[in-house]
């Protein structure tokens, strides 16, 4: 069965990066670069992950992990953000996220979240 991860970031780089290094016969990866389009479309993907990036043009992602979380009960969210201190990172799980990873980060620090929650792809070397 394919999984499907979803990565919400207004920077057209960060989406393309982990679309070329997760898409894949295993992974279905979709790009949002807005806030709003991206957790409107999430219900209907029902992704397993969700890389999210933190602040938008369109508002914070931190105010509306509640709704995703609703939405996609079973995804698991991880924040992204070029801001990686403590203070960053205790909003982000207080706000309900499962983990953060502090851009920029590199292929195999994606692939460490994906193993850590135990969603494996064996294609990706």
């Amino acid at each position: 069965m394919r999984k499907v991860i979803a990565i919400i970031d207004d920077e057209v780089d960060i989406g393309y990066l982990l679309k070329s290094n997760l898409g894949s016969e295993t992974f279905d990866v979709f790009c949002f670069q807005d806030l709003k389009s991206g957790i409107k479309a999430l219900p209907e993907l029902n992704p397993q992950f969700l890389f999210l990036d933190i602040n938008f043009p369109d508002g914070c992602s931190l105010d509306y992990i509640e709704l995703i979380k609703s939405s996609v009960p079973d995804c698991i969210i991880i924040l992204i953000s070029a801001y990686d201190e403590l203070s960053q990172i205790n909003l982000a799980r207080k706000a309900g996220a499962n983990d953060f990873l502090p851009k920029p980060f590199s292929r195999d620090n994606v692939l460490e979240r994906i193993q850590k929650f135990n969603i494996q792809e064996t294609s990706i070397n």
